[in-house]
């Protein structure tokens, strides 16, 4: 499953799990939300982890 969300659906301390094409888990929480200089979209800054597969 796949899909898209606009960064003005996100709130702050949200938190996601993913699967990575390696198969990886991540965890990612969103810590802030700047003002980009060159463009209307805010740049997201996550807190993460990552599980590596043996």
């Amino acid at each position: 499953m796949s899909g898209s969300i606009e960064p003005s659906d996100l709130k702050l301390d949200q938190s996601f799990c993913l699967v990575t094409d390696e198969e990886n888990v991540a965890w990612l929480r969103l810590i802030k939300k700047e003002k980009a200089s060159e463009s209307p979209e805010p740049n997201l800054v996550f807190q993460f982890a990552v599980w590596k597969r043996a």
